[in-house]
């Protein structure tokens, strides 16, 4: 068993497994099954502006905001700015990014829960509130 207390949440991190990330990005794999249906479950630290590409979870995503302002956008234009303690859930086979507010100074982590098979694509075109690109 392994306990992680407050604090530890991105101790032993890396670099991003497979890329698909615009700016800095570390992550902390916590649990990864590769046998039938793929399941991981990471901690994923994103510096200020930083941001995943468009991807989908064959099986769908669940997010969990830690810390910081996050901001997430599907497909479907829905779009949102995160506080710590809010949850996303990505249908299964919906396009979708993630990471840090792309407005705000301040990066995000999340607790990330992808189930089934990704796909990545390209990167999303974000821009500030004067709609200029970022």
């Amino acid at each position: 068993m392994e306990i992680l207390r407050q604090g530890q949440e991105m101790e032993d991190s890396g670099p991003p497994l497979g890329g698909a990330f615009v700016g800095d990005v570390a992550q902390r794999p916590l649990h990864v099954n590769q046998q039938g249906e793929p399941v991981e479950v990471i901690f994923v630290q994103f510096a200020p502006h930083s941001h995943t590409h468009w991807h989908r979870h064959g099986a769908g995503q669940v997010l969990y905001l830690v810390s910081g302002r996050g901001y997430v956008e599907d497909e479907h234009g829905n779009a949102a700015t995160l506080s710590p303690g809010d949850t996303v859930i990505a249908q299964p086979g919906v396009r979708h990014w993630h990471g840090a507010a792309p407005t705000c100074d301040e990066g995000a982590t999340y607790v990330a829960c992808s189930f089934g098979d990704e796909a990545w694509m390209d990167a999303p075109r974000v821009t500030d509130h004067a709609g200029t690109a970022i």
